[in-house]
């Protein structure tokens, strides 16, 4: 299962470092400035056309399998460190976890994808913002200082960094 989430986190991830590349040759004076800024939000469509049903499609799929499957899938498949038929213990390969800690160390596992998930809602709104704003303006530059701004503005706390009038 750790492979699918591996591949399945990777798909989106190959397109976003891609636009900011173009962005970045975008923002130079050079007379083919334009073309990366065309490939930049061309690119940045991609990766939110990938990444919204990837995160929030496949992902959940894995972890409700992970969920329901995994424990019996340890049990039967066994580990690299035995003979492949049960859990093994063997500390001269290393193996040091007893199998009856197997249960304890999945739950861990369990609540941590389940964090993650909460924590790629949040992304999402603001992947959703940036593309609203790339939309209506069709500056992908300015999608992204929206999208940096909401990140700054849940982060700053509530009536401070106003500057008030001298009167």
């Amino acid at each position: 299962m750790t492979h699918a989430i591996l591949v399945e986190q990777d798909l989106a991830d190959i397109f976003l470092p891609a636009a900011k590349l173009c962005n970045y040759v975008a923002a130079g004076k050079a007379s083919w400035a334009p073309t990366f800024q065309t490939f930049a939000d061309v690119l940045f469509a991609a990766f939110a056309v990938v990444w919204i049903p990837t995160r929030h499609g496949i992902l959940p799929v894995i972890y409700y399998s992970i969920w329901t499957e995994a424990e019996e899938g340890l049990v039967s498949g066994g580990c690299s460190c035995g003979s492949g038929t049960e859990l093994a213990y063997n500390p001269s390969l290393n193996c040091l976890l007893d199998p009856s800690s197997w249960p304890q160390i999945l739950l861990v596992y369990k609540v941590f994808l389940a964090i993650f998930q909460l924590l790629m809602v949040f992304w999402l709104r603001d992947i959703v913002a940036a593309v609203y704003k790339a939309l209506v303006t069709g500056d992908l530059q300015a999608a992204e200082a929206a999208s940096s701004q909401a990140g700054e503005e849940l982060d700053a706390p509530k009536g401070k960094g106003k500057k008030k009038k001298d009167t």
